[in-house]
């Protein structure tokens, strides 16, 4: 976004700003890394890095459009559209005779349906208002960085409900699952403080 966003928008970073950012890259990168996600194999490893990449590009796309909608419509048009537009996309695959199959066993399950309605209907909702909130607020290179702060937050959220009184979770708490959380914590937080004072 970064990159896209000096390119497409005009958008100018001081060095420390591109420091900030790439500090904020690595510890999220590291919060990755931290949560135990490991593939298989070189060949899965490099399909999963060229997936990630990817996606990663084409989320960067996402946020340079969205800014750019941002300046010529108003922000609850471009979230009524953006909305639409994933849903639509989103729900094609859950009309096939599985994802209707499946669909049917959250409905009839009181709590896994009461947690989607609360996980999509208001926390994906929440999420997207908000980050095209900052979008129309701020410029979209410096949004999308501490955007990428998610996984430190996972990581933590995760960590508390993987402590023995709550163990809602079953969250690894080995000693150097936590240094690498801590490391990636430290390195987002400083990044993120970074980019808030400049």
């Amino acid at each position: 976004v970064a990159f896209l966003a000096v390119v497409f928008l005009g958008e100018r970073l001081s060095l420390i700003q591109w420091v900030a950012i790439l500090s904020v890259i690595v510890g999220a990168g590291f919060a990755t890394l931290g949560q135990g996600a490991q593939s298989e194999g070189d060949l899965d490893a490099r399909k999963g890095f060229g997936a990630l990449i990817l996606a990663s590009l084409f989320t960067a796309g996402g946020v340079v459009t969205s800014k750019i909608a941002l300046e010529e419509m108003d922000l609850w048009n471009v979230l009524a559209l953006r909305s639409f537009f994933l849903g639509l996309v989103l729900l094609i695959p859950g009309l096939t005779r599985d994802g209707r199959r499946q669909a049917r066993i959250v409905v009839r399950n009181t709590k896994g349906f009461l947690l989607t309605i609360l996980t999509e209907g208001v926390l994906a909702w929440a999420g997207l208002f908000t980050m095209l909130l900052a979008l129309a607020l701020g410029p979209a290179s410096l949004v999308a960085t501490l955007m990428s702060s998610r996984p430190v937050f996972v990581l933590i959220i995760s960590v508390v409900l993987s402590l023995r009184f709550i163990r809602f979770l079953n969250e690894p708490l080995t000693r150097d699952a936590l240094v690498t959380k801590i490391v990636s914590t430290t390195l987002v937080v400083s990044g993120v403080s970074i980019l808030t004072l400049t």
